[in-house]
């Protein structure tokens, strides 16, 4: 709080205040009452009258509030101005202590009000993504907060305030701002082009009477948007106008050092689609479809859903690190032209349009199974490079459905994870039988559907050091052929032979029947699940 401060709240309660010196602009740390002998201090607020000033007070650059219950000597105040004091003048209304208090009061709610916005500022600058900053910003100012790119596109908002004023309502349905807004942001940039770029500036137009406050955002002193506050709850004073300022600056930081929420820009709409689809933002068809043809988001009825966590495979030597702006973006996007990225709780997700053998935007036919083939060989190699895991969704339709896609294939992934450590890329299909026991609700009951065959072999093994239990499952895993069988395990074919006859005597069962083959492969893949999932546990 500065002195001309002071000035002005006091003048609002008493008349006939004067306010003399060179610098009132000056910082006041404390208001104390001048003592005789005590020792004065510049950056002090001292009250005293005027019949009790000390004989030896000019010191300089002193802040005084003077009450004059009687007149100050010409030559004395000519002094003290000489040493660059400053002075304010009150006539004798109130009792010198009433005058205290109320100064005391107002430093002390001005104190507070520093301190709970330098807590603020805090918050803001603790936001480590533009979502974040967003999201703390629009609670700090008790309103809705927009950014709208340099094309007066809405590319991202928070709206934890409602936000009642209609215009803008469809305006974040249809993804851009309405013309008349546009208009008179416009007008009014041309107007105040040599203030601060920060500073933000209020406004109505025709289209909607709720008034709006804009700040712009510089980004390597390039114009990156602005941000946009309606006021529809909370009136904006000068302590939110000065976040708004602030966030405005930390918005173009983050643009600047790319942290927009890893490597998801906000000047492509349809990745900030993809993302409120999977943060279920989108509350209803209406306004997906509203979303889809502002952003020019293709209606398809064939599409697949990547999710890529970067966590790094178990058995990689180097340490876990998060997904950060590397060529794995830009790697997805050249291997699937027809793709759409985005990211959300450091999961990378890929939309893939008409992926595996479906007409291809990019190539315009029908893809062969080999070229399918080839891709999926691409993909795992591309993982494997990056050293993250990837998990891969059926065929689905409706890009309403997204959310559900995208939870279920998040839960199939940390499963896959644990069955399956060594693999980078997984398909759901793959894991889907490993989904339905993780959702067995009783699974210490899990062994008693076990076939006993395969627990007689595994005791077997454990008795007499015997390796049957991991034979018969490379074999019913290669479809009953002893010759596939035997190269896997790198023996001969008579050796496998023999093997065979041992398991079929301990067994004493036909494994040509169908039903014996199911129910003979789920044991091995309970036992997997039981295995991995008690392994996970001791590792924490």
């Amino acid at each position: 709080m500065n002195v001309k401060e002071v000035v002005q709240e006091l003048e609002q309660r008493f008349r006939g205040i004067k306010l003399t010196g060179k610098i009132q602009g000056r910082v006041i740390e404390d208001v104390y009452f001048m003592t005789p002998g005590e020792k004065t201090f510049r950056n002090i607020l001292y009250i005293l009258q005027s019949s009790s000033i000390p004989a030896d007070i000019i010191e300089p650059e002193l802040m005084l509030l003077v009450v004059e219950d009687e007149p100050l000597k010409p030559d004395f105040k000519e002094a003290l101005l000489k040493k660059h004091c400053t002075i304010i003048y009150m006539p004798p209304l109130e009792s010198i202590f009433v005058i205290f208090n109320q100064v005391k009061a107002l430093f002390a709610r001005r104190q507070l009000k520093v301190r709970v916005f330098n807590e603020q500022l805090k918050a803001l600058l603790a936001a480590d993504t533009l979502d974040r900053l967003l999201e703390v910003s629009g609670r700090l100012l008790q309103n809705p907060l927009i950014m709208i790119n340099d094309d007066f596109k809405v590319v991202a908002y928070s709206t934890e305030t409602p936000l009642t004023d209609e215009i803008w309502q469809r305006n974040l349905q249809n993804g851009f701002c309405s013309y008349e807004f546009i208009t008179e942001v416009n007008r009014l940039i041309d107007e105040i082009k040599p203030i601060d770029l920060h500073e933000p500036f209020s406004l109505t137009c025709t289209a909607s009477p709720v008034m709006k406050w804009v700040t712009r955002i510089q980004s390597e002193n390039r114009h990156g948007g602005y941000l946009v506050v309606p006021v529809c709850s909370g009136d904006m004073d000068s302590q939110k106008l000065e976040l708004l300022s602030q966030a405005s600056k930390l918005a173009g930081y983050h643009l600047k050092q790319k942290k927009v929420a890893s490597f998801l820009s906000y000047c492509r709409m349809e990745e900030k689609l993809l993302v409120d689809l999977v943060k279920k933002t989108i509350h209803s068809r209406e306004e997906l479809e509203q979303r889809q043809k502002a952003a020019k988001f293709p209606h398809t009825h064939s599409m697949r859903l990547l999710l890529i966590s970067p966590e790094e495979v178990r058995q990689s030597p180097l340490p876990e690190r998060k997904i950060k702006k590397t060529t794995l973006e830009q790697d997805i996007v050249s291997l699937f032209p027809d793709s759409y990225l985005g990211v959300h709780d450091n999961i990378l997700i890929s939309l893939m349009i008409e992926y595996q053998g479906h007409t291809s935007r990019s190539e315009g036919a029908r893809g062969s199974s080999v070229q399918e083939e080839q891709k999926r060989f691409e993909l795992d190699k591309l993982l494997k490079g990056h050293r993250c895991q990837g998990i891969i969704s059926d065929f689905f339709s409706d890009l309403f459905t997204l959310p559900v896609v995208f939870e279920r294939l998040l839960k199939t992934m940390a499963i896959g994870k644990r069955i399956r450590p060594r693999v980078s890329l997984m398909n759901l299909d793959e894991l889907r039988f490993y989904e339905l026991i993780d959702n067995f609700p009783d699974k210490e009951r899990l062994e008693s559907y076990c076939h006993p065959a395969v627990l007689k072999l595994l005791t077997h093994d454990q008795t007499y050091g015997t390796d049957y239990y991991d034979t018969l499952q490379l074999y019913l895993l290669h479809n009953q052929n002893l010759n596939l069988t035997a190269q896997k395990l790198f023996i001969h074919r008579n050796t496998m032979k023999n093997r065979m006859k041992k398991i079929n005597e301990i067994i004493n069962l036909d494994l040509t029947e169908g039903e014996l083959i199911f129910q003979l492969g789920y044991t091995y893949k309970i036992h997997k699940y039981m295995d991995q999932t008690i392994e996970s546990k001791q590792s924490r």
